[in-house]
């Protein structure tokens, strides 16, 4: 059993007697106050170029694309959603998206408020700067969302539990689809500054980034820094950025900037550097991955 293990987890066996029972107890290492609460909950086959225009709501809105294709615009970025693609609406942010004339969308949504769940969406690198997402577990993904869409039409108290239990579940796949380990929450002063650093890896990661740098952000030692990352994350800070810049670069390459300016906006000087990492990221080349989406 690891270190983790030995922390979290305690084994108790009697064995003398043959009538006693194992007992196996688990504290939870990353308590969460995560309360949600779902508002509505749906699917829709659009017909072609059917467009919300100029929308802005109180609560955040996740729209999943099981087929066809659109358009959508966020803070002057358009973007384009395919199949298998989800784009998600903040609160108090004015947005505009239409489905396609010749493939038009067939998506399934979900909308809640739920301060943690926010918080949490951004530490997996999913923000107001980075509303488009391609996750790898499509199917699980849909899944959820039909059953949060099954039992909010019933509208007893024990359905809205459920509802309220797959969005948590939802989240949870697009975190894990994402590869993202999101840091430990408890009073450890490594842990609130580990987040810290994460946060600013999430405002910063266009600009040229080191270790020394991030480290100082913190206040720590590059090689404690590196230590305690890992610790909480489960991988090394310069993976984490590069994890951040790619989901960047995937988002914004669904919209109509060159390679050159996507480069440039995460953090990569050099455009056939930013090319070569890109597929390193995704198996294809920035323009391979671009024509896949139209």
């Amino acid at each position: 059993m690891d270190k983790c293990c030995r922390r979290t987890c305690t084994l108790m066996i009697y064995r003398r007697n043959p009538m006693s029972l194992s007992h196996i107890s688990f504290l939870a290492p990353n308590p969460v106050s995560s309360s949600i609460t779902v508002l509505t909950a749906g699917s829709h086959i659009t017909k072609p170029g059917h467009r919300v225009g100029a929308q802005i709501i109180d609560y955040c809105l996740i729209h999943h694309v099981v087929s066809g294709q659109g358009f959508f615009q966020c803070r002057g970025q358009r973007y384009t959603v395919s199949a298998g693609s989800s784009f998600f609406i903040f609160p108090d942010e004015l947005v505009d998206y239409e489905s396609s004339i010749d493939s038009p969308w067939h998506y399934y949504w979900v909308g809640f408020r739920s301060g943690a769940a926010y918080q949490m969406l951004d530490e997996m690198g999913i923000s107001i700067d980075m509303p488009v997402v391609e996750a790898k577990g499509k199917r699980r993904i849909s899944a959820f969302l039909r059953l949060i869409e099954r039992h909010f039409l019933d509208r007893s108290a024990i359905a809205e539990l459920q509802a309220q239990a797959y969005t948590q579940l939802l989240i949870a796949e697009y975190g894990k689809s994402l590869h993202t380990a999101i840091p430990l929450k408890n009073s450890n002063e490594g842990a609130g500054n580990i987040a810290k650093a994460i946060r600013w890896m999430n405002t910063h990661y266009h600009e040229p980034i080191s270790i020394e740098r991030l480290a100082l952000t913190i206040g720590y030692h590059r090689s404690h820094m590196t230590r305690l990352f890992h610790k909480y994350t489960g991988t090394a800070p310069m993976t984490y950025l590069f994890q951040i810049r790619m989901r960047r670069a995937q988002s914004l390459l669904h919209g109509h900037l060159s390679i050159e300016q996507v480069a440039a906006a995460t953090g990569y000087a050099d455009p056939l550097y930013f090319s070569k990492q890109f597929k390193k990221w995704m198996g294809l080349t920035p323009t391979e991955y671009r024509n896949t989406r139209y």
